[in-house]
């Protein structure tokens, strides 16, 4: 008969010596323990022992409820579509009723958004701010599209009204703010700005709400700023001591740059980013770190030459220092396409890297955003023309 072994008195005591120090760990420090896993990693844990079963509900990490392949694997489907989204909204209702917890550090929902889900997402916006949310991201981009498609409006007079019980203090804690196909004015933006001082990430697109914004503060953290393919957006005026990232993706905005002494990242897109963006911005060329241009040409559109090529001379050519890697999307070959190419080259003269792509940043995350075609063949034989301008030792990558 094979003797069983059993553990020392050495190894019982060191087992009970680590159960015990466990278990005198105060909730607080599990909790925060907790805050560093994922919330599913956080619920797992309940089945550790009778304690840890009720310490989740006071998770304070990330409450991410996205379940994007969901969505569109069955988006051709309308009426499991239908079912799914009422599942996902009860899922997302249950767990925020059993949190127990006084904050969150971040609250992120990508939802199938139709006029049945309102409330809902009204409930949702609510909680988050009760908790002091610090990033809250709400992403109700759709499976798929139609003119009939409906778009959240972010509950304006929330956070503008005073007798509201969501107020100014409860967005006081807000660090980051993204907001995706919801429909969101100027004017709530640059209240959300004056009254969140710890903000530094505001990311807001597909919204036909917004026309104009003024991001302009002394006291302004901001570091983070993107607004894409909101349609109607007609301008901006940026003051912003502390502002690295800038993105303006869209139709020609009329852009004024007073203060942005930090500024080192720059995307802009639109049908004339010479005009509307290189020189409002010839002042801070000479800083910047990257620089991406989405240039959309479209058929119908007429260029008045002479006019583009007489306000692209008044940039003046400060030498770049700082820029390493140029992308220019959307290059199509022409007069204007290369002048600005080869102004930016000779500017950029610690350069080690240009990637020249000719498709349409508007077929990006499209079936056809790979096929090739004549004018792509053509933009491609234009771009090539390029090296002989390239600063020594930097690399040319045509995609």
């Amino acid at each position: 008969m094979e003797k069983t072994v059993q553990p020392s008195n050495k190894c019982k005591r060191n087992h009970v010596g680590l159960e015990d120090r466990i278990s005198r760990f105060p909730d607080e420090i599990l909790v925060s323990i907790l805050s560093f896993l994922t919330f599913e990693e956080a619920v797992r844990t309940s089945v550790l022992s009778h304690r840890w079963k009720h310490l989740w509900p006071f998770f304070s990490g990330s409450l991410d409820f996205d379940d994007p392949d969901t969505m569109w694997d069955i988006a051709d489907k309308k009426k499991q579509l239908k079912v799914e989204r009422n599942n996902f909204a009860k899922r997302v209702n249950r767990i925020l009723k059993l949190h127990q917890g006084s904050n969150i550090d971040q609250f992120r929902v990508c939802f199938e958004f139709n006029r049945y889900s309102k409330h809902r997402v009204d409930g949702w916006i609510d909680f988050a701010m009760s908790k002091r949310v610090k990033r809250l991201e709400l992403d109700f981009t759709p499976t798929w599209v139609c003119k009939s498609q409906m778009r959240y409006t972010f509950p304006h007079e929330w956070f503008t009204k005073l007798e509201s019980s969501v107020g100014v203090s409860c967005i006081k804690s807000l660090m980051s703010l993204t907001l995706m196909n919801v429909r969101v004015t100027g004017k709530l933006l640059e209240h959300l700005l004056s009254n969140c001082p710890l903000l530094e990430r505001l990311h807001v697109s597909d919204s036909d709400d917004l026309v104009t914004v003024k991001v302009c503060g002394s006291s302004l953290r901001l570091k983070y700023l993107h607004i894409i393919r909101c349609l109607e957006f007609k301008s901006i005026e940026i003051f912003a001591p502390n502002l690295e990232s800038l993105g303006l993706i869209g139709r020609q905005t009329e852009m004024h740059v007073n203060h942005a002494p930090c500024l080192l990242d720059v995307c802009i897109g639109g049908s004339k980013p010479v005009t509307s963006a290189i020189c409002p911005l010839s002042s801070y060329l000479s800083q910047l770190q990257s620089l991406i241009l989405h240039i959309c040409i479209y058929p119908n559109l007429l260029w008045s030459k002479p006019l583009i090529e007489r306000e692209f001379r008044k940039v003046m050519k400060y030498p770049n220092e700082h820029l390493k890697e140029l992308e220019i999307m959307g290059f199509v070959g022409r007069a204007i396409d290369m002048e600005l190419t080869v102004y930016l080259l000779e500017s950029a003269i610690k350069l080690e890297k240009i990637v020249i792509n000719p498709r349409s940043p508007a077929l990006v995350g499209t079936p056809w955003e790979f096929e090739t075609t004549e004018k792509n063949e053509g933009a491609i034989e234009c771009a090539n023309q390029l090296k002989k301008n390239l600063p020594q030792g930097a690399e040319l990558l045509i995609l």
